[in-house]
């Protein structure tokens, strides 16, 4: 007896199941294989996007990009666990990668901007544990990174040295920047805790000062092709820019310990210097994008790497905002209201390409 149509359509039913079933399970394994180190700048990008709209008043469209990070935070961090777990050589060969060794402060980066998100909404217990996993992956991360470099590296520093060098210059002073606003909440401690991040901030800038040198000695002195161009290079103008916004901050706070209010004159310039250098940048990573994707056309294909050139768009407007309000520097007004657009649509763009990446490796036969 042959079966009717209708039985031949249900028995395919299952089959069909089964192989996206099995399609979608071989993705996810792939992906945690393959998962680059430096994806926790998806949170860090989606959260300064999502700051930078709060404080201009954007609360909807702030409040959905929070929304997304409560879910992309976890989700990471289950993926790197699963990846210690099943895919260890793969993660120790990142660990020991000096092109890839400092992206992981992209974790503590993320850590601190989802913190901010979440004191920004009032959430102070989740902003103070989200800090402290922050410090205490810095405080890991730097060292053994250094030690790395020093110990175990055996390759020229023109095979090496990279924009993702300055996520550490991120990191540091994303915890400078959360730690500032949890400050008031230490009682009697402030003084100390404003000191201890008034330092931490100066050695996020001398730390900038010592890689940005290294990272334009490679661009003058070494060929630099097209393909070598990655978007990390836009952190050579985020990490000023947070910078600036950790400087603004502490000027702010200068005010309420005596010892430090003598140093705000200082805290202001050198955050207006930052501003002005990190506003220099701007221009000619965007001619270095031309030149990459125009000139040379390199094709444009969503990479994880992405996220570190939304995430300095969106912290140049928050940098600017707070140094505005700090300072009253009110020629700088017009920029935030414009420049959070090419954030916002850097960051839509960015997660197109990965949703449709994800689509379309699940329907590839």
């Amino acid at each position: 007896m042959t079966n009717s149509p209708l039985n031949s359509a249900d028995d395919a039913q299952p089959a069909i199941a089964l192989r996206w079933s099995a399609r979608l399970g071989a993705h996810f394994s792939k992906s945690i294989r393959e998962l680059h180190p430096i994806y926790f700048a998806l949170v860090m990008a989606t959260g300064i996007v999502s700051i930078a709209l709060n404080l201009l008043h954007f609360t909807q469209l702030s409040l959905a990009l929070f929304m997304i990070n409560l879910v992309a935070y976890p989700v990471l961090i289950l993926a790197t666990l699963a990846r210690m777990l099943f895919f260890f050589s793969m993660l120790r060969a990142d660990l020991t990668n000096p092109k890839l060794l400092f992206s992981f402060f992209t974790f503590v980066a993320g850590s601190n901007v989802l913190g901010a998100q979440c004191f920004q909404r009032d959430y102070l217990t989740a902003a103070l544990v989200l800090w402290i996993i922050g410090s205490v992956a810095w405080l890991f991360l730097i060292y053994y990174c250094f030690c790395c470099l020093t110990f175990a590296n055996t390759k020229p520093i023109e095979e090496i040295i990279n924009g993702g060098w300055l996520v550490s210059v991120v990191a540091t002073q994303s915890v400078v920047v959360l730690g500032v606003l949890l400050a008031p909440g230490f009682g009697k401690y402030l003084p100390l805790a404003l000191l201890a991040l008034y330092g931490l901030w100066g050695v996020g800038v001398l730390l900038y000062m010592v890689l940005i040198t290294f990272i334009i000695y490679r661009f003058f002195f070494y060929r630099l092709t097209a393909e070598e161009m990655l978007p990390p290079y836009w952190i050579n103008m985020g990490a000023t820019a947070i910078s600036t916004l950790a400087g603004a901050n502490l000027f702010q706070a200068a005010s309420k310990v005596s010892f430090l209010a003598s140093l705000q004159p200082s805290m202001g310039a050198v955050s207006v210097v930052l501003w002005a250098w990190c506003t220099w940048w701007i221009p000619l990573l965007l001619a270095l994008g031309y030149w990459r994707h125009v000139v040379y056309r390199v094709p444009l294909r969503y990479s994880p790497t992405y996220w570190s050139m939304v995430f300095p768009l969106g912290m140049y407007t928050a940098a600017t905002l707070r140094l505005d309000t700090a300072m009253q520097l009110h020629p700088m007004e017009p920029l935030p209201p414009v420049f959070i657009w090419f954030a916002v649509a850097a960051w839509v763009l960015t997660m197109f390409g990965l949703l449709s990446g994800f689509l379309r490796a699940l329907v590839r036969p």
